[in-house]
């Protein structure tokens, strides 16, 4: 069975645990302004595996990823959360400003997808609030 995920609201579970997972990092300065091999200004947050009804992202990661793209730099996160069946869905959040992000969706391992499966690509509107990142007015998922 495939659990089904909004299309308007990607949340990263009410309850933030801590974690100790890295926080921000760039491909060589380690600061969200740094440059590296994803471009000049180019920040990598980095990827979060999520297990089944929580623990959500770090607070950390949310501030890296709202820090970079305020700064307009490029703003990669990469969020991993299992299917009810534990298949891997990877959501990926580019941002290049603090107006929108690109939401990757990556759903290939998911074995009961059916046609469903695949990857897509829509642009968001979103917030980065202290629990989540918070997607609205979003463009219709296209084959990427």
């Amino acid at each position: 069975m495939r659990r089904n995920r909004p299309a308007m609201i990607v949340s990263a579970i009410a309850v933030v645990a801590p974690l100790a997972l890295a926080g921000c990092s760039s491909a060589s300065s380690g600061s969200p302004t740094g440059t590296g091999s994803a471009g000049a200004g180019a920040v990598d947050c980095g990827r979060v595996e999520l297990g089944q009804g929580g623990p959500a992202v770090p607070s950390e990661k949310l501030t890296c990823f709202a820090d970079g793209a305020k700064t307009g730099a490029r703003t990669t996160l990469r969020v991993v959360m299992p299917t009810t069946e534990g298949d891997p869905i990877v959501t990926t959040y580019r941002a290049s400003g603090p107006d929108e992000v690109e939401v990757v969706i990556d759903s290939t391992a998911d074995k009961f997808a059916g046609s469903g499966g695949g990857i897509s690509t829509q642009t968001c509107r979103y917030l980065v609030t202290r629990t989540e990142i918070e997607v609205r007015a979003c463009t219709d998922p296209k084959p990427a």
